[in-house]
């Protein structure tokens, strides 16, 4: 989150490619992550470098969403 957090502050990145560099760091550095973060309009970003990452959500129109991979 920190990470993200700070390229989101010090660069004109979207969230989506933030969370994707977050991502790539792990990556890099042997691991896998995911992440769930939500952008200041309330749209989601499910990122993960895994083979699948549980995940859920709430679309704007109250439908439920959850997906495995």
């Amino acid at each position: 989150a920190y990470d993200v957090h700070a390229r989101l502050s010090l660069s004109s990145r979207t969230l989506t490619e933030a969370a994707a560099e977050a991502l790539a760091t792990v990556a890099a550095l042997g691991g896998s992550a995911g992440l769930i973060a939500l952008a200041p309009t309330g749209e989601p970003v499910l990122a993960f470098n895994s083979g699948g990452m549980f995940r859920g959500w709430s679309g704007p129109d109250g439908r439920l969403h959850v997906a495995i991979k």
